[in-house]
């Protein structure tokens, strides 16, 4: 993709909104004993369009193909792609069903597709500077408890951010200044989801939101409330799903989130 000339704007995220079989985020619900996982979702082989995936920076149709396991043709035929088949940051294709071998499952609730953005909206936010950093830290994105933390979990499954409960409304706040990338519910599993480009290589991704309060291309601040934590996706209770990565790595929120309270006092 031409434009995105900074090398660390084409390792961001690259694969963390696959499908299922893509992602290592399998969402829970939570009953009397704890979290219990839910099915996991991978793109559906009744669907007839397939799965969906959402363009991140550096990636190219034979890359995604190849995640997905699927030909290359058959995702530029299901897409109209023409040659040079070129994509762009925040388009939504539809690919085809997941590896042989992985049981196919549609969503518990699957919310509709975000296609209101353009693609020259999306294009810009993904080129544009982010604004600098406060150098205040990272601020916990919403009041609530910790219900599962970052990292490998029981039955080979694992985190790549936590889950904070917290009621249905309660407001959702960027953890520091930075531009929308993403603003959609394009991924099943996740629900209404918002990606938010930082300063320094970093990304912030806030998902299950049962509304989201800006959209692709809007510069936020720090402490802004972005969105309303929700039970969107593949989850049983209200709650967010924060990520945070430096790059294409994933890193424990918890180890860079300044004090919760200052939750509190953020406008």
């Amino acid at each position: 993709m031409k434009g995105l000339r900074d090398p660390w704007r084409r390792l961001v995220l690259a694969g963390i909104l696959l499908l299922g079989a893509c992602t290592s985020y399998q969402p829970a619900t939570w009953g009397r004993g704890g979290p219990v996982p839910a099915a996991r979702a991978v793109p559906s082989a009744g669907d007839r369009g397939g799965g969906r995936y959402v363009v991140m920076p550096g990636d190219t149709v034979s890359e995604i193909a190849e995640r997905f396991g699927v030909p290359m043709r058959d995702i530029v035929r299901r897409n109209g792609l023409r040659p040079p088949y070129r994509i762009y940051v925040g388009q939504v294709l539809r690919v085809g069903p997941a590896r042989g071998g992985e049981v196919a499952v549609r969503p518990a609730r699957r919310e509709p597709a975000t296609g209101g953005t353009s693609l020259a909206r999306t294009r810009a936010a993904a080129e544009a500077t982010p604004p600098p950093l406060t150098g205040r830290g990272f601020l916990w994105p919403v009041r609530g408890k910790v219900v599962e933390g970052f990292g490998a979990k029981p039955g080979g499954r694992r985190n790549d951010g936590i889950n904070i409960a917290a009621p249905v409304g309660t407001p959702v706040r960027a953890v520091e200044n930075g531009i929308v990338v993403y603003a959609g519910s394009a991924v099943p599993a996740f629900g209404r989801m918002l990606i938010i480009r930082h300063a320094g290589g970093y990304l912030s991704t806030y998902a299950h939101n049962e509304a989201l309060l800006v959209t692709v291309g809007d510069r936020v601040r720090r402490g802004q409330i972005v969105a309303r934590v929700g039970a969107t996706g593949e989850v049983g209770r209200a709650q967010l799903h924060f990520q945070l990565r430096r790059g294409r790595e994933p890193v424990d929120p918890r180890k860079y989130l300044k004090a919760e309270t200052e939750v509190a006092r953020s406008r």
